[in-house]
């Protein structure tokens, strides 16, 4: 957990970027090309909501309760394998404020609701940010805004330097209380 790989990431059509990555992600996410280079930092920008979900509609164990009408979640099974263990099919639930994590209660599960969690193209986006020479072209990279956490601090060789409090907060009905 939380182990880096360094690698050096070359392609035809240019990209010369050495750097590092978390284990099982598909692109070196920190480093520096020959012009420009960056490294995110953890923020804690307000992303995620958590929501009470109630099932306890007797003729149909898969609707919620959502005001005065019963939705109904979707539901998927897969196949689990860990290890040196047998794998174990499990089955999943998603409301349409996001997936259900846990049970709270008899009848109460919390699902959690995140901004871009489906909707985003982080690869997209740092690979912009691998083909960048200035400090400007990694702004413009994440004006995509699809690395929906992390803070950026980038520098290039003609000594322009950036940081970007970066993140992606959803937009939220103001009736309720956010806080």
């Amino acid at each position: 957990y939380g182990q880096w790989y360094e690698a050096h990431m070359r392609t035809k059509d240019g990209v010369n970027f050495y750097g590092a990555s978390f284990f099982c992600s598909p692109m070196l996410s920190i480093g520096h090309n020959e012009r420009c280079g960056w490294s995110f930092t953890v923020n804690e920008a307000d992303a995620a909501d958590e929501w009470l979900v109630t099932f306890d509609n007797p003729s149909n164990p898969n609707a919620y309760r959502q005001g005065d009408k019963y939705l109904e979640c979707t539901t998927w099974t897969e196949d689990i394998k860990i290890k040196g263990m047998p794998a174990r099919k499990y089955t999943f639930r998603k409301t349409h404020h996001g997936p259900i994590l846990d049970q709270k209660g008899p009848q109460t599960y919390r699902a959690v609701q995140i901004a871009k969690l489906y909707d985003n193209d982080f690869i997209g986006e740092v690979m912009q940010m691998n083909r960048a020479k200035t400090v400007h072209d990694i702004r413009s990279a994440l004006g995509r805004v699809d690395i929906p956490i992390f803070n950026c601090v980038a520098a290039d060789n003609t000594g322009n330097i950036l940081y970007v409090y970066n993140g992606v907060i959803p937009k939220r009905d103001p009736k309720f209380i956010w806080n």
